[in-house]
This record gives C-alpha cells, sequence and structure tokens, in this order.
C-alpha cells in the first residue's frame, strides 16, 4: 500500500491507538513484529485468522455476570481501517485516501467488551426484503455490534428467543390474526408473571406500495401501538 500523505495516516492511527489507552486504563497497547516469536504465538492462538502486516487485533477477557472467562477478539484490516483507491493499482500500488480507524477501533472495543450481542432478526415472508437487499442497513447492524439472522414468516418459524429487535420491512401481503397475536406478544415480551416488560422492538418499513388499509391486520397492531398511516410518498 501506499499512502498518499507520505506515511501520515500510518502515524495518525499510532498516535490515536496511544490516546485510547491514556483515557481507559483497562486498554492496553502492543507492537507485535511479524519476524518475532511474538507474533508466532498470536498466529497459532487465532490459527483460522489469516495476518498480515498493518493489521490490528482487539482482544478481551473476562468474567461475565455468570462468572464464566468470556474471551471475544475482532481482526481489522487494511481495507477495514483505511479507504482504499485501487485506480492506480497496476502503476502506484493501492493509495490510501482516507481513514476509518477510530470508528472501527471503537466499534471492535465495544465488540470484544460486551457480554452479549444484541439480536436483529428479520422477517423475510409477506414478500419482505431480507437483510441481502438491505445491504446497507445490515452491513450498519453488523458493524455496530448487532448480531443479524433472518425468519420466514411467523407461522412457520418461532421468533428466536434472544431477539431484541424484529425488522418487518415492506411487507406485500398481510398477517394472520395468529401471526399478529404472535407479533403483539413479542412486543408485549411478558414475564414469568405475565406482567408485560416492554423490552423488546419492532422496526416497520413502509412499502411505496401500501396504501391505506392495504394490511388491515399489520395496520391494526401499529395502531395499537400508536402508529398511523396516511396515503402518501415524501420525496
Amino acid at each position: 500500500y501506499s499512502d498518499l500523505t507520505g506515511g501520515q495516516y500510518f502515524v495518525q492511527t499510532v498516535e490515536l491507538l496511544k490516546n485510547y489507552t491514556k483515557l481507559n486504563s483497562n486498554i492496553t497497547l502492543e507492537f507485535i513484529d511479524s519476524n518475532t516469536p511474538d507474533f508466532y504465538e498470536y498466529y497459532e492462538k487465532y490459527s483460522s485468522e489469516d495476518f498480515y502486516a498493518g493489521d490490528i487485533i482487539i482482544e478481551s477477557s473476562f468474567e461475565n455476570s455468570a462468572g464464566e472467562l468470556q474471551e471475544r477478539y475482532k481482526v481489522l484490516s487494511l481495507d477495514d481501517l483505511y479507504l482504499i483507491d485501487d485506480t492506480y493499482a497496476q502503476t502506484y500500488g493501492y493509495l490510501i485516501s482516507g481513514s476509518n480507524v477510530e470508528s472501527k477501533v471503537t466499534s471492535a472495543l465495544y465488540y470484544v467488551t460486551k457480554e452479549q450481542q444484541d439480536k436483529v432478526t428479520f422477517i423475510t415472508g409477506y414478500g419482505c426484503y431480507n437483510s441481502a437487499a438491505l445491504s446497507d442497513f445490515t452491513t450498519m447492524l453488523t458493524e455496530n455490534n448487532y448480531d443479524v439472522t433472518e425468519i420466514g414468516t411467523l407461522d412457520s418459524e418461532e421468533i428466536p428467543a434472544d431477539t431484541d429487535i424484529l425488522v418487518l420491512a415492506a411487507p406485500q401481503t398481510d398477517m394472520s390474526e395468529n401471526e399478529i397475536k404472535i407479533l403483539n406478544d413479542f412486543l408485549m415480551n411478558a414475564d414469568e408473571n405475565g406482567d408485560p416488560q416492554f423490552s423488546k422492538n419492532l422496526l416497520f418499513f413502509a412499502s411505496s406500495k401500501q396504501t391505506s388499509r392495504s394490511l388491515p391486520n399489520i395496520e391494526g397492531l401499529l395502531s395499537d401501538w400508536g402508529i398511523t398511516f396516511a396515503d402518501g410518498i415524501v420525496y
């Protein structure tokens, strides 16, 4: 890789990483030469990973609420850390033209220190968009440490118990009354005594093809939760 600024991005990265250790005494920083035994220890520890010069490994080890040792890590490559311009790759190599270091490192720190990831489940039945169709949104979720999964229709698959957020993206067909009950029960999230906890969430994206009362059951549920619709498109 070549740096358009003569190495300033790499210098900036080192200084930024040092600042993390200054702001939090629980964070330590270590530079490892790939030609030393220390590197091979990491290589063996994370044998499923391919490491390259310039990669950053964020790792943590802590005792979770159950008293169990929890270890988690994330590897950030140069492609993750920098904006790479390959326009002149054959002549000059890949040129670094920008930095994502702060956002990527901060996200990785959050990932390795969080005891449990929040889970987002896409409902793909009813003509909804799946996570691949909403790739930019899905990337945003995964980069912010959400675990993303999918199910089909509510009458054919159960909502994973650890789901925090359901995504219903532009449904084309309505749900049955039983499916509406399943969705409402998810949002109520009653405890063992039957008391609602209201600790679950639903993200609903209306379709541009949706008209008033075209999905009466879904719209009825949303109305019960304070969301109503009007015909029209915002440009």
